[in-house]
């Protein structure tokens, strides 16, 4: 099932201006341009193995072209599962965790090497102070170390993943108190590295992410020299700034490209291109300052991915790039695929982001919630069958065997007449009545089965009359071992004959009996001979012809 619907931008976006100081520190004031901004959201909601297509408008108001590229994230995802075992997350190519910590089983106290971490300079901690989740959490704190306040630490090596990306994610805090930074840095083992896990780090330039002693995040970026050659590092502003609250921090790398985005709290705030290889295997957090200071890092939920758990693998965008002509529009498809999702809500966001860096980021809210599928109940069929009744020559009866167990609504017409009406079927048989017509009284029933399909039965009457019910006789001898006498009651629906048999067939008694008959019969009249079994038959007729009655007694 597609369907399709629409949702536009418009309005204004914020622009960047961006002034770099000597430092090439990237420093940005915003503004207002009219081009284009988010209007609505996306909610719909569809069954497992459903698809729906939405169409987003994005209209350019300038009065140039808009180049733009399509980004979707989905937001809310937990990493680092309470038992820290791998997780996966959509289909087959989409993302897994290949190590995860929530530091929960960890000695709390001085940390300096734990299941498979390290530190260096004695001034990290496991602490339950400020976890983000669970009751534990890794605080940095520097200390003295050859003139300079340091603190480090390294989480364990995973292997490389194969997927296209390679992803890490930390949840960190800062408790400014003082001058310093510290610096969050993904750990690559390069394929010529023989080295130690310091020197196998990622370089401190493009991709390592500062957070200085207000609070303020930076990443660093390598310049790009108008003829395209590698220039100098700089530090950007990402805008963001970590104080009080814990902020979520994820590298994604592209192991083709080399290309890296960094996201905080779900919004991308940078792109560019690492000099390191793309292969994520690891996290390196580690402090430094000129003087004494108190400031301090708290690390929650270190997650090192194969693939990007933020990609969402069931909203997808027709274009990943476009230009939009001045004054222009252009349409692109949004398709979510619950295909393969189970049951719950789920949420992204589409983004549009445009290539001009004086214009923002505008995302549109999407959520799918994907229902409990229907339960499907498969409807048996029905059968009719013409019976008898009591006047053919007047009313005809038919009979609905319904093998299901519940009821099913049944609609039935008489063929080459204006008769019609509905019954209810209810489990086992049902009755029905109609008007005897001239001719076969060819009489259809119809229902719908669990598709919603129409099935039939047709029947023609056979206009069989009821005979009247005769009750059956009845036959009791006793006692069945024969000592002197022998007691016989009889009941039945009219005169009947009773006959006493020899095991030879040779005929010892025979008598007329009527209904209530009660019978004393001598063992040594009848000439019963010991040892001897015998048998007695009562017959009574009736409108289909004698019914018989048979016991067996024996002689002692």
């Amino acid at each position: 099932m597609k369907i399709s619907t629409s949702l536009t931008l418009s309005g204004y976006v914020p622009t960047r201006q961006c002034l770099k100081a000597a430092v090439l520190l990237a420093l940005c004031s915003v503004s207002l341009l009219p081009a284009f901004a988010q209007t609505g959201s996306l909610e719909i909601r569809l069954q497992p193995g459903q698809t729906a297509v939405r169409q987003l408008t994005i209209p350019n108001q300038t009065a140039s072209d808009l180049a733009y590229k399509t980004m979707v994230r989905q937001t809310a995802v937990s990493l680092v599962d309470p038992s820290e075992s791998p997780v996966t997350f959509g289909g087959p190519n989409h993302a897994e965790t290949l190590y995860t910590t929530g530091f929960e089983g960890f000695e709390a106290g001085e940390f300096v090497s734990e299941s498979g971490w390290d530190s260096e300079f004695g001034s990290s901690a496991i602490t339950g102070e400020s976890p983000a989740n669970g009751a534990q959490h890794l605080k940095l704190a520097t200390r003295e170390f050859k003139g300079l306040y340091r603190t480090r630490a390294y989480s364990p090596l995973t292997e490389r993943g194969n997927k296209p990306f390679s992803s890490v994610s930390v949840k960190a805090q800062l408790n400014p108190d003082g001058s310093g930074f510290f610096a969050i840095l993904p750990l690559t083992t390069a394929p010529s590295s023989a080295f130690s896990r310091y020197i196998v780090r990622l370089a401190r330039n493009a991709a390592q992410v500062n957070i200085n002693s207000s609070g303020r995040v930076l990443v660093a970026d390598l310049f790009v020299a108008g003829d395209g050659a590698p220039g100098t590092f700089q530090f950007v502003d990402t805008g963001y700034k970590v104080s009080g609250e814990y902020v979520h921090i994820t590298y994604v790398v592209d192991r083709s490209t080399k290309a890296f985005s960094l996201f905080i709290n779900d919004d991308l705030v940078h792109e560019g291109v690492s000099t390191f290889e793309g292969d994520i295997e690891g996290l390196l957090i580690e402090g430094v300052a000129q003087e004494e200071t108190n400031i301090t890092l708290n690390v929650d939920d270190v997650a090192i991915l194969d693939g990007d758990a933020g990609a969402p693998d069931w909203i997808f965008t027709s274009q990943l790039s476009g230009t939009v002509a001045a004054q222009e529009e252009a349409t692109i498809d949004v398709t979510l695929d619950a295909s393969n999702l189970t049951p719950g809500t789920y949420q992204a966001q589409v983004r549009v982001l445009p290539r001009d860096a004086n214009e923002a980021v505008v995302s549109v809210p999407v959520t799918l919630v994907v229902e409990e599928p229907p339960v499907v109940v498969v409807i048996e069929n029905l059968n009719l069958t013409s019976v008898c009744s009591d006047d053919p020559d007047e009313e005809l009866r038919w009979r609905i065997r319904n093998p299901n167990d519940f009821d099913v609504a049944v609609a039935w017409e008489v063929y080459g007449s204006i008769q019609t009406d509905t019954v209810v079927a209810t489990p086992g048989d049902s009755f029905f009545f109609t008007q005897t017509e001239p001719g076969a009284n060819t009489t259809t029933i119809r229902w719908e089965n669990e598709e919603g399909k129409t099935k039939r039965r047709t029947k023609a009457s056979g206009k069989a009359p009821c005979q009247p019910k005769v009750a059956k006789p009845k036959l009791l001898a006793y006692p069945t071992i024969v000592q002197n006498e022998l007691n016989l009651e009889i009941d039945g629906a009219g005169e009947g004959r009773l006959f006493i048999f020899s095991e030879r067939y040779a005929l010892v008694y025979r008598a007329k009996v009527s209904p209530g008959t009660n019978l004393v019969l001598s063992a040594d009249e009848l000439r019963l001979e010991s040892g001897v079994t015998y048998y007695i038959l009562l017959a009574i007729p009736g409108p289909s012809g004698w019914a018989i009655r048979k016991q067996t007694i024996h002689k002692q």
